[in-house]
């Protein structure tokens, strides 16, 4: 399981927030693209994936999981 340091860990929350808000719900596509606009991808913080590299962040990203497979 992959451990994001803490300086990467507030670099996102500073990104994300800027870029989507705070509480407010969005779709995951949309989270990477603020990432990949950025020049990130999930490899890069060594996650498999945008859905692995989110859940990684629980502190301040709540997944929500609809049906059909919808994040």
């Amino acid at each position: 399981m992959p451990k994001i340091v803490p300086g990467n860990r507030l670099y996102l929350y500073q990104l994300l927030s800027r870029e989507l808000g705070v509480g407010k719900q969005t779709l995951l596509p949309r989270v990477e693209e603020v990432l990949l606009a950025d020049g990130l991808v999930p490899e890069d913080l060594g996650c498999d994936d945008m859905r692995a590299l989110c859940e990684q962040l629980g502190e301040f990203i709540k997944l929500t999981v609809f049906k059909k497979g919808y994040v």
